[in-house]
């Protein structure tokens, strides 16, 4: 699914499938820049260390057991992070239908790499860099 989308880089500026998007920022703080980075996206607030609590929960056995600062990974973790941080502010409400997300992370150290997560309607795009911290992608 990756290999369809087109990236390059403009300046600044990444550029994917024609559309160009701004780098934005993360927090890399106890390794959860990819949940910060997911947070900011859905534009719900959400305390960082309780959603790697709530991982830790449910990640508990290699090769993706998550622990109090390991380093998070996108295909694994990302539709979970966005299950625990969309209906933590849904308590006693029907739970939001996660399945409405398409994520992908362009890997800004290989453009030609990446992965994408999820065959929603709404397209969530992030980048990795400098290996393994994640940031947020903003359309232009």
């Amino acid at each position: 699914m990756f290999g369809e989308l087109e990236v390059h880089e403009e300046g600044p500026l990444v550029v994917i499938n024609g559309t160009a998007f701004q780098r934005g920022r993360a927090s890399g703080a106890g390794c959860n820049c990819l949940i910060d980075t997911l947070r900011q996206h859905l534009g719900i607030p959400a305390d960082l260390p309780d959603v790697r609590r709530r991982l830790r929960m449910l990640f508990q056995v290699e090769p993706t057991i998550v622990t109090a600062s390991n380093f998070l990974d996108f295909r694994a973790h990302a539709p979970a992070i966005i299950r625990i941080i969309a209906n933590a502010v849904r308590r006693g409400a029907d739970p939001m239908d996660t399945s409405i997300f398409r994520l992908v992370c362009v890997d800004l150290d290989r453009l030609e790499h990446g992965d994408c997560v999820g065959t929603g309607d709404v397209t969530l795009y992030i980048a990795r860099e400098d290996g393994n911290h994640f940031i947020p992608l903003h359309e232009v």
